[in-house]
Formats: structure tokens, sequence, C-alpha cells
């Protein structure tokens, strides 16, 4: 049977500290520096930025998904998403990465440095879209592309990023490109969990969007949600069990409502408390 896990991630980046800190304030006080040289200070940052992403992720329970043993090592990774990490908000909480020296590392990379095999012709493939939809329509992922899957079946990674930032937001229905036949992010999940359903591959989403959870439970995926509130485990079980207005209210402190249409659900998010 089909495993899949779903992670959930907040991404954060500390700020890399000025070579100088020194200044005066309205006190004529001072700045004093914390690190000896802006060598010594770029990695304390670079661990702290680790640790806020270790501490910032959530592993929604799958079963025996992960880890991965040992043996299965080759993977495929899709989205658009896992090669353009989302590394920081917008507006005053903007950012760039490889500035201050400090080397920018991907997902692939980590993966890579982790001992696992990467499908190197889907890596070039992604690397070199150049598109104007946000996720690559799955048009990309042609017959001769899905026949690399083969030699990298052991798990199938997809990475969905939004930004939390001011206008960044993605409209929920009437929109072309999301929400609608057009969606290429539901269009790569359909495409991935049949290439899982064929080939008995596990399949690991890291994502934001809770709606996601209803989507793959209507395709028949066997997936357990996990939610978490300062660190204890709000509730576990079935998105059909799990995902409520009263839930989303308390772990989130947003007012939401559960469409069902037919059977098929959607959270609609409506303000905050």
């Amino acid at each position: 049977s089909l495993l899949l896990c779903v992670m959930l991630s907040a991404s954060l980046l500390g700020g890399a500290l000025a070579e100088s800190q020194s200044g005066y304030m309205e006190t004529a006080g001072k700045f004093y520096l914390d690190y000896a040289t802006l060598a010594e200070e770029q990695v304390a940052a670079e661990e702290l930025a680790i640790l806020i992403e270790q501490e910032g992720a959530v592993l929604l329970k799958n079963g025996s998904a992960l880890p991965l043993r040992k043996a299965e090592n080759r993977v495929s990774v899709f989205g658009t998403g896992s090669y353009n990490l989302v590394h920081s908000g917008s507006g005053s909480g903007a950012g760039s990465v490889g500035n201050q020296g400090i080397a920018f590392k991907t997902l692939p990379y980590s993966l890579e440095s982790a001992g696992l095999k990467l499908n190197q012709t889907l890596v070039n493939l992604y690397g070199s879209y150049a598109g104007a939809d946000k996720e690559m329509p799955v048009s990309y992922l042609t017959t001769t592309m899905a026949s690399t899957y083969k030699s990298y079946r052991d798990a199938a990674i997809i990475t969905l990023s939004r930004v939390g930032g001011e206008d960044q937001d993605l409209r929920s229905h009437d929109v072309p490109g999301h929400s609608d036949p057009n969606d290429h992010e539901l269009m790569l999940l359909d495409t991935v969990c049949a290439l899982s359903r064929e080939h008995g591959i596990t399949m690991v989403i890291a994502t934001h969007a809770p709606q996601q959870a209803f989507y793959l439970e209507g395709k028949h995926i066997n997936i357990q949600t996990m939610f978490l509130k300062k660190g204890s485990v709000a509730a576990f079980g079935t998105p059909e069990t799990c995902i409520t207005t009263e839930l989303i209210r308390d772990v989130y402190g947003i007012e939401a409502k559960i469409l069902d249409s037919d059977g098929e659900k959607t959270v609609l998010l409506r303000h905050p408390l």
C-alpha cells in the first residue's frame, strides 16, 4: 500500500550581522560585538538558522515511510519549490541568499550530502525551467522524462511553497492556474500519485496547505495528519477526523469554514481571530 509523508515547514533564516556593531543610541550607549570576527559570526548564524528550521519543521505521521532505509537512496525530486526554496518572508522580513560570504545551499545539495542519489535528468529539467507559472506544468514531464523514474523510484520528494508575506497570498478560486482544471500543483500531485501506485514509491510532501490533505484523501491515498501546538500534539488521525474548524481556530487562530461538495472538501480560510 502507498505510504504518504506530509511535512509542514516554517522557513526562517537569521540575518547576518554586520562586521562592526558599535554605535550610539539615545543614552550614548554602545553595542558590543558578540563574536571576535565576521567569519565566527557567520558560522554561528548558520548554526542558528539550522536550529530554527529543525524546530519549525513538523513531520505528520505516516507509518513507516520515514526514515528511508539505507538501501532506499535513489530518489526523484519534484516541484519548483524543491529547487527554489522559500528562505524568508517579504517586505521588512525579506532577505536574500548568498550574502556576507555564506554559501547558498539548495535542497538537492542537502539531499546529496546526506548520501541520496538524485534523478539528475529531473534536476536539470527543473533547473532550466523559466516559465511564468509558479509550478512547472506537468506537460514538461514527458514520456521520456517518466522513463527515468524507474531508476530513481525509492522515494518521490515534492516541495510546495508559500511565502508568508504581504501580497503573496494565492487566491482560492476563479484564478487561472490555481484551483481550476489548470492548477499545476494539483496536476503535479496527480502525476506523482499515479507514479506511486504504479511503482510502489513512498511519497514525501513538504507543504503549507492543509487543503491538500483533503485532496490526497479524495485520491484514496493512505494519509495521516498531525497538528502540533506549542510542542504538543493537538490532534492526530485522518484529515476527515483532524481538520475541523474548531482545530484550525485553536491551532492557527484563524476562522475557517470547511465546504463539502459531493464528498470533495475544501478549507476556506476567512479571517484571523
